[in-house]
């Protein structure tokens, strides 16, 4: 299919080039991590020293349990930062007076992980009373599932079991070992505010075209550049069958199926997603290569061989510099991509984040 060109794409072209070549030739080592006037790692070091350790025990006990813990918590906080920025507002349950965000069409029966933060604040409660928001428990909890996900990969590359017990996870810190890391600016605060229509008209479609990605990831602040890196979290986690069937069976009016997908995984998706289920709940892994759920640059290759379960990944390829930087950061497993996933992220994760006077503390993350 050609898409008709006006002029306003061509302006847009023109500035998402401008932006990859400002970024794109960066070398790893000169990555900045942006900062907050009003967050730094250390915010919590004399009024709840024991909060960041509290967190980090908590997710390797639970990620001992389940697979599926870092992609669920990292779209947790991408969906909390998309939305009033990352003000925990997601984590908010909807009452008979108002519709929250957790119940949006693009979160209800899909976003996972509000158990787990409960269970975390929870912990830290106990600890500090009143002191770390939600916000900064889901910015952390993201964080420390990414690297504990890097450790187990390469634990179980000695093992014969899938499944590590919370003591494997313990034989080394993910703050010292893993090549997965990206500081956490802390001292957020909560917001008091969760409305579903503004989850519904924030978060990006799985169905958005480059220049739709681009301008949505832009109303947020962060640009083309970041937009293409923080898809990259597609190589773990899942979806369901209903998502990908209009892809599968009703691409378009002419064109049954995506051409851009690959004819033998096309072939695989509809396997698992019949033409007679469009509204399955069946689960369809985002990288279903031999990579699987670990956190790699795998999902890169996926895109440029036509094997991504979403309209929105294979577009990343139709602009010629995101194709560019898919293949760069196809190249090689880690590295550009850790450090380059880890600048992206650290500067979505302060999007509108209350600080100072501004917001509260919740003691209970799913209630006001």
């Amino acid at each position: 299919m050609q898409a008709k060109v006006t002029m306003a794409h061509v302006l847009a072209t023109a500035f998402i080039a401008m932006i990859f070549m400002a970024g794109v030739g960066e070398a790893a080592t000169n990555l900045f991590y942006s900062c907050h006037k009003d967050l730094s790692e250390s915010f919590y070091d004399k009024s709840c020293p024991r909060a960041t350790a509290a967190i980090l025990d908590g997710i390797k006990e639970l990620l001992s349990e389940t697979d599926d813990l870092p992609a669920d918590l990292v779209r947790l906080h991408f969906h909390d930062c998309f939305v009033r920025g990352c003000d925990g507002s997601v984590l908010i349950e909807s009452t008979p007076n108002n519709l929250a965000e957790m119940d949006a069409l693009p979160n209800k029966n899909s976003l996972e992980g509000f158990d787990v933060i409960e269970k975390l604040k929870t912990a830290v409660e106990e600890i500090c009373p009143g002191v770390v928001s939600c916000a900064d428990i889901v910015a952390l909890a993201a964080r420390d599932a990414l690297q504990l996900i890097h450790k187990l990969t390469i634990l179980t590359k000695r093992k014969t079991s899938s499944r590590l017990s919370a003591l494997d996870l313990t034989l080394s810190g993910p703050h010292q070992t893993s090549r997965l890391y990206y500081p956490v600016p802390l001292g957020r605060r909560d917001g008091v505010v969760s409305i579903s229509a503004e989850a519904s008209a924030n978060l990006p479609s799985p169905l958005m075209n480059f220049t739709e990605l681009v301008n949505n990831f832009g109303a947020q602040g962060l640009s083309a550049k970041d937009m293409v890196v923080l898809s990259g979290a597609h190589t773990i986690g899942d979806t369901h069958c209903l998502k990908i069937w209009p892809r599968l069976y009703n691409f378009s009016s002419t064109v049954k199926t995506d051409p851009a997908l690959d004819p033998e995984f096309a072939a695989q998706l509809k396997k698992r997603c019949p033409i007679d289920e469009p509204l399955s709940r069946e689960d369809v892994l985002l990288d279903a290569t031999k990579g699987g759920q670990r956190f790699d640059s795998l999902f890169y290759k996926n895109v440029l061989a036509g094997k991504t379960a979403f309209i929105s990944d294979s577009a990343l390829i139709t602009d010629s510099q995101g194709q560019a930087l898919v293949k760069t950061l196809a190249a090689n497993p880690i590295t550009p991509f850790f450090q380059e996933f880890g600048a992206a992220i650290v500067k979505m994760g302060q999007i509108n984040v209350l600080t100072g006077p501004n917001g509260v503390i919740r003691k209970v993350c799913s209630k006001i």
